[in-house]
């Protein structure tokens, strides 16, 4: 499941984005896995050529209670700041 929303106004664009996955395991690794991933940003034009943008994105991986691998248990979680400047000409 994929889902974006987005709104600009003038300068500004803000965007939200939400994906949610889920498989059944493979045949080396038993178990479900499921992933969550939610990011919001805006995006500010400063001039013509020039622009600053800012995003947050939180990611939550999950296997079945119970499955271990060589590595141990792959679950995680993740929270990401991103700040970027673009210039274009």
């Amino acid at each position: 499941m994929d889902r974006r929303y987005l709104l600009e106004t003038g300068p500004v664009v803000v965007g939200f984005n939400y994906q949610y996955g889920h498989d059944a395991g493979s045949t080396t690794v038993r178990g479900a896995r499921t992933a969550d991933l939610w990011s919001v940003g805006a995006l500010y034009t400063i001039a013509p050529g020039l622009t600053t943008a800012i995003e947050y994105l939180n990611s939550s991986l999950s296997n079945e209670t119970g499955v271990t691998t060589p590595v141990g248990t792959p679950n995680g979680n993740v929270d990401l700041f991103l700040w970027k400047t673009q210039v274009t000409f």
